[in-house]
This record gives C-alpha cells, structure tokens and sequence, in this order.
C-alpha cells in the first residue's frame, strides 16, 4: 500500500478494503484483498476522491471530494467494471456517502446539509440544514444525524426533524 493512503472502508464481507490513495497527485479510489493483494485502481478523475463507502451487497462504492470541498457524489462498480456514474446535480454536494441497509439510497453531506438520493442518482432531496455525518436506522426508514440541537432524526416516510 502507497504511503499517501486513507480512508480506508472495509467491504460488507470483511475480504476487500477500499481507500483513497495518492500515486498521481490527486487522491483516486483503489481496493485490494484484505491481505493486500489485488490492488486494483477504480478512478482517475481530475480532482481527489475521498471517502469510499460499500454498498451492502459489496457490489459498488460511492465517493466523493475531500471534506468541505466541492465536487460531485459518484459510484462505481468495486470490481473495477463499467464507468463511474454522478449521483448529484450540483457540484456543491456530495462527500461522505451512506448507503441506506437495502442499498437503494445514499445519505451524504453536502456543505452543511444532508441530502438523500437513490441509488441511480434519482430522487435527490434535501432533509435539514445545520447537519453532518448522515447514520441510517437498521430498517433504512430514518437518518440520524449531528445537528445544532445535539443528534436530529428524520423520519423518511413523514419527512419531520425531531
């Protein structure tokens, strides 16, 4: 592993790691073996992508910039097949992605906001200003999230902050 290596995610079934690495000058999203074999390159886009996340079939990742930087939200198939696709309109949004427990959405945070989209990049919605670090319930019916207030939660079928 390059020393310039972070954000490491492990995948749903504990045998691949996901994580940003510098080989290039900007950060692209690789995956290896959990014992460090098959280091297989997924991205190369212009600018760092950072925070990859697994769906919970193992199947794909989603990414985006580094922290309080703009870009875009994407994914990508974890085997290193097909094109990576955009997920949100607006290059203000998209870092740290959460993927919903049925693998059908996508939670992130966009410059201090916390959005939702589906999966194929449909049906992007915002759900509360003032927030960060988006957590799905085990059900995926609510998002936990810090909040001005402490910890906030949206309830995804009635669309209410508490």
């Amino acid at each position: 592993m390059p020393v310039w290596a972070f954000w490491p995610a492990w995948s749903p079934d504990g045998s691949r790691i996901a994580y940003t690495a510098f080989f290039t000058g900007n950060g692209d999203i690789y995956v290896m073996n959990a014992d460090g074999s098959g280091v297989t390159r997924l991205t190369s886009h212009s600018r760092s992508e950072t925070f990859p996340a697994w769906s919970p079939d193992g199947k794909r990742l989603a990414f985006g910039p580094p922290a309080d930087s703009y870009g875009y939200l994407y994914a990508t198939n974890a085997d290193g097949s097909g094109v990576s696709s955009r997920l949100t309109k607006d290059s203000a949004q998209g870092y740290g992605p959460e993927w919903s427990p049925d693998g059908a959405r996508i939670a992130f945070r966009s410059v201090g906001s916390v959005w939702v989209v589906s999966a194929d990049g449909s049906g992007e919605a915002h759900l509360a200003l003032g927030a960060r670090a988006p957590a799905w319930s085990p059900d995926g019916q609510k998002i936990a999230f810090t909040c001005s207030r402490g910890i906030c939660l949206v309830d995804l079928s009635e669309r209410g902050q508490r």
